[in-house]
């Protein structure tokens, strides 16, 4: 795998996700401001209205971290609270 202790599969989704991401920011390249507006204001709907589910998943995703040793720093920088969640929407 690319990455150390990532498995073949989950390189391939991955590498999918930034395939569909690239095509994507062509596209909203050229859209409209008020079609990039109205995406940025449902993106932040669909985050105020998922913080608990975030936050579960993101509790699975540091424990598997912390399982990696990952160093401290880098585990507050992956962490999700519903305050870091409003921020971002």
């Amino acid at each position: 795998a690319w990455v150390k202790g990532m498995s073949a599969d989950l390189a391939a989704v991955v590498t999918d996700i930034a395939r569909q991401a690239r095509a994507a920011s062509l596209v909203l390249a050229t859209a409209p401001a008020e079609t990039k507006n109205a995406a940025l204001l449902d993106l932040a709907r669909r985050i105020e209205t998922s913080t608990e589910v975030l936050v579960a998943a993101n509790v699975r995703d540091l424990l598997a971290a912390r399982e990696a040793a990952l160093p401290a720093a880098q585990l507050d920088r992956l962490t999700l609270t519903p305050s870091r969640l409003r921020q971002l929407a």
